[in-house]
């Protein structure tokens, strides 16, 4: 409660909206000395000036009517005024007066797109929105308010009709990537070049590093540079701490795994480290080296 509103309690918001909407039409100025009364959507109102109106079509629907307002209502006709609130009677003439629009929200997960976007739609109307995936994505779901509409999506456009409208809500679209037959989404090898023959070519290492396109994918590396490799940039002693500082490019939504050796024809027996999850764009990682006659270490992409 503000020095111009003022808030009802929930139960009986829907009835102080309808006794306003009856003042509106029942009293237009259209006799000798009557007031013109108007629903205005604004706060502050004054004289013959009634507010909030958007608010009142909320309450509206939030506190339709119940057994007690229409046996007022009833009482009222017959005992006093001889006429009704035809508000009470049938609520949806309310919105046969008065506009009222809904928000329904949009949300889109992966590649692809939703028309309209989070659109407002008419009370009691209906909305068609369409659904176009990227190249190289189908649409894997599509959810109103989190059900599933539990469709036949396919690779090309879908569009269906939420109606009547008759709340706000929500239109959740999830995209899926298609993917070679290692797993290479199909969008990061066209990004490359690569637009056909995609299991044979996720197999192939094109700029000849030792790694298969499809790993440097996992990698985020660059299946066409030479230079581009899941490698130690920074390899820096700290000798006060008696160790080691390993630095790395890294890619979000990755995790990686350090392993060490004292003598290289041994191989990398002991993991010093796993589960280090990505830090973009770079990551730093301390091993400690105290005590070793050798250090070598080895970054591996965790699965």
């Amino acid at each position: 409660m503000t020095d111009s509103t003022f808030e009802p309690p929930d139960a009986s918001k829907g009835d102080i909206a309808r006794i306003l909407f009856y003042m509106d039409v029942r009293y237009a100025g259209d006799e000798e000395n009557e007031p013109d009364l108007k629903l205005v959507d604004a706060v502050n109102t004054y004289g013959t000036e009634l507010g909030r109106l958007s608010t009142l079509l909320a309450w509206h629907l939030q506190d339709p009517p119940d057994d007690f307002e229409r046996r007022r209502n009833e009482l009222i006709y017959a005992n006093w005024q001889r006429n009704r609130n035809p508000f009470i009677d049938h609520p949806e003439w309310v919105f046969k007066l008065w506009a009222y629009s809904l928000s329904i929200a949009t949300r889109v997960q992966g590649g692809g797109r939703i028309s309209p976007e989070n659109p407002q739609v008419a009370y009691n109307a209906g909305q068609t929105f369409e659904i176009a995936p990227d190249p190289y994505w189908t649409i894997a779901d599509v959810r109103t308010n989190g059900t599933s509409l539990g469709a036949e999506y396919g690779t090309s456009t879908y569009a269906f009709a939420w109606s009547p409208v008759t709340a706000t809500g929500l239109v959740e679209v999830v995209f899926a990537a298609a993917t070679a037959a290692q797993g290479t989404p199909l969008w990061w090898l066209a990004e490359r070049g690569i637009t056909n023959e995609f299991d044979l070519a996720e197999t192939a290492d094109p700029d000849e590093d030792g790694m298969s396109t499809w790993r440097e994918y996992l990698a985020n590396t660059d299946p066409t540079n030479g230079q581009s490799l899941l490698q130690f940039e920074l390899v820096q002693p700290d000798p006060d701490e008696g160790a080691t500082v390993l630095t790395w490019q890294s890619a979000s939504n990755r995790a990686y795994s350090i392993w060490r050796s004292v003598r290289l024809p041994d191989g990398f027996a002991e993991r010093v480290a796993t589960n280090l999850t990505a830090t973009p764009p770079v990551n730093v990682y301390t091993a400690a080296v105290e005590g070793l006659p050798n250090a070598f270490f080895r970054i591996e992409l965790e699965p």
